[in-house]
């Protein structure tokens, strides 16, 4: 399969979940065995990011916009809010260490945040002429890694700033 991303759960290394072409892959033995996960059918899966307490996922589907798995039982499109072309969309998407229900989704046209469970998005940092090839958080920074135009990081009170030690063409 096709691999776009591979997620460990924190609170438990040998759960894994990969973003594949055609659906997600769970694994629960460090990856010896993989099952597909049926409630997400073929969709063109490009990320994936468990919660903190792993009983939750954020699913970001090419076209379609992100969705929320909750166990087996699977919520979206989560659209409402996105400013954007949901035919054109690719998200990465970060979960909070510490709030299940707050997830960030960066876009072209933008970082969004929801702070209920991808119910509803709010454009928070516009990250003019960035194209962003992956996302991070931790409890203090946001990270962008982009395609063409270096690592950049923020805080809540401090603007975007690229990081200087990293070369430019860094994705």
């Amino acid at each position: 399969v096709w691999g776009t991303r591979l997620q460990f759960c924190p609170d438990d290394p040998r759960h894994v979940i990969a973003a594949v072409r055609r659906g997600a892959l769970v694994s629960r033995d460090a990856g010896l065995t993989w099952e597909r996960i049926a409630a997400l059918g073929t969709r063109d899966v490009l990320d994936v990011e468990f919660t903190s307490d792993c009983d939750r996922v954020y699913v970001s589907a090419y076209r379609e916009g992100v969705f929320r798995l909750d166990g087996d039982v699977l919520s979206g499109p989560l659209n409402t809010g996105f400013d954007i072309e949901i035919a054109r969309f690719q998200a990465r998407l970060a979960a909070s260490p510490d709030d299940r229900d707050v997830v960030l989704a960066a876009t072209h046209t933008g970082l969004y945040r929801s702070h209920d469970g991808a119910a509803t998005w709010h454009l928070i940092d516009a990250a003019p002429g960035l194209a962003v090839v992956d996302l991070a958080s931790d409890p203090v920074h946001t990270w962008l890694t982009t395609a063409g135009s270096g690592l950049w990081r923020r805080t809540e009170t401090t603007p975007w700033r690229r990081v200087t030690a990293m070369p430019r063409d860094f994705t």
